[in-house]
């Protein structure tokens, strides 16, 4: 008589067998009775594409609330095949097992009281991790403006020179600003002459310094096509962020403002899972133990990259499924392992991830399994090919606009595949996507400014008249008529701070004698000037009589410095960089409806449980007079007691792919919010814009102190 089956599970550290049979060894002979949970013979397994898989366990238990039930809820436990119980030197099981295949690893749900031909029955469901997946809401982090940071600088302004002799660049070129200590800033040039000349940058990045570069450096910035590019910099007190969590998530984007590929959006989901529920985690930055995590990620295929969705308090669960609406022919599922479950995204279709958007290469992704069907199984099989599902093609617009100053341009992108599709080919599936457009709003104003140094030499080594003129220009004393202008001498002349520190006019080389915004970046000191004036004065307006009063006397003036140029400045007041335009999703739509397919259910039943058919393979049923291939579990129904698998089959995406992108916001229920950034700083400029605005409760998707619009808030110290 041969062994059946041994079936065990394991909560608690306590391992026993799964029903009320006797174990038999390979001759017959009784082994002895082992302890065993009372579970009834007709427990199952299910699986299913996207969501938990659940074993659901009905035991002999009565019903007796006060007694309370053998497995607790949320109680983790795992459940064996083909364990070899352990035996005494007696030949008697000790109660312990050995080998075996792991094969359910779940978590118990609250239990449901049944009751079956009048026999009470408790019945427990055990479901895999991804039951935490659909009971945890998904939150992200983000970067919240907290203050400045005086120990750091950040460049707020870059500006051309007035003797830039910048040549052979290209708009595009992304330079790096040179000088300083820290963190680098980068300039974006957005504009150039018929000579590759800049004639206009934006910042991309603002750095982080210890020390901030000067505007005395020549060439102040390297890469990019060409040569020679000077800037006048403009430099502020750092930034300081603190890290919050909020359940208004930005699918595709991350915390730093770049996009995301489907792949790495469901990374960070299974990562948000791992962080709440490992007691080691939970935002601690230390003593972090990845052991005790309750899932692991094993193969992620999808890498094409997504367009920014914003949802707001959505499970885990939530999140991948929207996460994977472009991609219909991936398959999530969970995989048993030891010591932790695999958390697995499968493609049907095979791509070459190394290229941008990913290359498709065949179907043969998926492991495939053949299966032998009977010629009785092949005449009462239920299969639907899904031929009516292939499409001539997949159209996407993407609409967005180019705002500079102003002058709003839209813009409309296309992505279609295949590309000999035209706009009257028929029957190929249209999407029109609305992103929100990039965005440059700039600002000037006039800067009165008069020259202070002159070659690095202070006021003391002016000219003489124009010294002089300086003076009278600011003492209105000296500009009495009977004192001789001509006599108007002046020593000991000296610039100071308001500590009373000397200033180095090299670095402030302008009197300010107007408005200068704060949005222009430039630095600004309060600095006193002072110096022994001498001169001759008369008593009477004909100055033929000199007056008997002291002529001579130190003399002080406050006035302004700063590092701007005269004349107009210009400065970004506002700055979106829009929605990415994803590249590939309308191949990757196609490719997912073009494979053959079928839909149907199939049941296996013999002696013992069928191991070879699982999520995430496809089976190929060789039937004595047909072939079916690419068939795709998308649920397994398994009954191990009477060797029974129930496999329910479907193509690609369960629903079609116009409703797929439709519930995506990628066309009439998707919102275009106005807002620079989800999930980033407020800007693509490392966070010099801030929040500040207001707007209708529809619209404003503010996470700051205001709405959705963003202003420079900028903080200005000397160099």
């Amino acid at each position: 008589m041969a062994a059946q089956t041994q079936w065990t599970l394991v909560c608690g550290g306590v391992e026993k067998s799964l029903g009320n049979k006797r174990l038999l060894d390979t001759t017959g002979v009784y082994l002895g009775a082992l302890a065993s949970w009372g579970v009834c013979v007709d427990f199952e397994r299910t699986w299913q594409d996207r969501a938990k898989a659940t074993v659901r366990l009905r035991t002999i238990e009565g019903f007796d609330a006060a007694a309370g039930q053998q497995w607790a809820f949320k109680a983790r436990a795992q459940i064996y095949r083909d364990r070899v119980p352990t035996l005494d030197g007696g030949g008697a099981p000790t109660g312990a097992y050995t080998g075996g295949t792991l094969w359910f690893d779940g978590f118990f749900d609250a239990p449901r009281m049944t009751t079956q031909g009048g026999r009470q029955n408790v019945e427990y469901r055990l479901h895999d991790v991804l039951w935490f997946f659909e009971r945890n809401s998904f939150a992200q982090h983000r970067n919240q403006f907290a203050g400045w940071d005086p120990t750091h600088f950040r460049i707020t302004t870059a500006g051309l020179a007035s003797t830039d002799a910048s040549a052979g660049y290209q708009a595009g070129d992304v330079l790096t600003v040179n000088g300083g200590a820290g963190t680098s800033a980068t300039v974006l040039v957005t504009t150039v002459n018929g000579s590759g000349g800049i004639t206009g940058v934006q910042i991309l990045t603002q750095g982080s310094y210890t020390a901030a570069p000067t505007n005395t450096t020549a060439n102040l910035a390297t890469g990019g096509h060409g040569t020679g590019v000077q800037l006048y910099l403009g430099t502020g007190e750092g930034i300081t962020y603190t890290d919050i969590v909020l359940p208004e998530v930005y699918l595709g984007e991350n915390a730093n403002g770049t996009q995301l590929t489907i792949g790495g959006q469901v990374q960070e989901v299974i990562n948000w899972v791992n962080e709440c529920y490992n007691p080691t985690k939970r935002g601690a930055s230390s003593g972090r133990d990845n052991s005790q995590d309750v899932v692991a990620s094993g193969t992620i295929d999808p890498a094409t990259a997504m367009w920014i969705t914003r949802m707001n308090t959505v499970s885990c669960s939530e999140a991948i499924v929207a996460a994977l609406r472009t991609c219909p022919d991936a398959m999530a599922f969970v995989t048993p392992a030891s010591p932790l479950p695999v958390f697995n995204v499968r493609r049907l279709g095979k791509w070459n991830n190394g290229t941008v958007p990913p290359t498709f290469v065949d179907y043969t992704n998926l492991p495939e399994v053949t299966i032998n069907i009977t010629a009785d199984q092949e005449s009462r099989i239920l299969l639907e090919n899904q031929v009516a599902r292939t499409l001539p093609g997949v159209k996407i617009y993407y609409l967005t606009s180019s705002d500079v100053d102003g002058q709003v341009q839209p813009v409309v992108v296309t992505d279609k595949f295949p590309s000999t599709i035209s706009d009257f080919t028929p029957e190929v599936s249209r999407h029109f996507v609305d992103l929100a457009g990039y965005k440059l709003i700039r600002t000037r104003a006039f800067v009165d400014v008069l020259t202070v140094a002159r070659v690095d030499l202070p006021i003391v080594n002016y000219p003489g008249s124009d010294q002089v003129n300086w003076w009278v220009a600011h003492d209105r004393t000296l500009q009495d008529p009977l004192i001789d202008g001509g006599s108007i001498s002046v020593q000991g002349q000296a610039i100071v701070d308001e500590s009373g520190n000397p200033i180095t006019l090299a670095y402030f080389p302008n009197e300010l004698r107007g408005h200068l915004p704060k949005w222009a970046g430039y630095n600004v000191v309060n600095a006193i000037v002072s110096g022994i004036v001498g001169f001759s004065k008369y008593a009477d307006a004909a100055h033929t009589q000199l007056s008997n009063v002291v002529t001579a006397r130190v003399v002080r003036h406050k006035i302004k410095l700063t590092n701007a140029p005269g004349g107009w400045v210009t400065g970004v007041s506002e700055f979106d960089s829009g929605d990415a335009i994803p590249q590939g999703v309308a191949e990757s739509l196609y490719r997912s409806a073009a494979a053959q397919q079928w839909a149907g259910e199939i049941t296996f039943a013999k002696g013992q449980l069928r191991s070879d058919i699982y999520l995430g393979c496809r089976l190929k049923l060789v039937g004595p007079t047909t072939t079916f291939s690419n068939v795709l579990p998308r649920s397994i129904s398994e009954q191990p007691h009477f060797g029974r698998t129930t496999v329910s089959v479907g193509p690609c995406a369960p629903m079609d792919i116009d409703f797929f992108l439709e519930i995506t916001r990628a066309t009439k229920l998707r919102t275009t919010y106005r807002m620079p950034s989800g999930r980033a700083t407020g800007d693509a400029a490392g966070g010099e814009q801030i929040d500040m605005g207001g707007d209708t409760p529809v619209d404003n998707t503010s996470h700051g102190v205001g709405g959705d619009q963003s202003h420079f808030v900028t903080k200005t110290v000397p160099i």
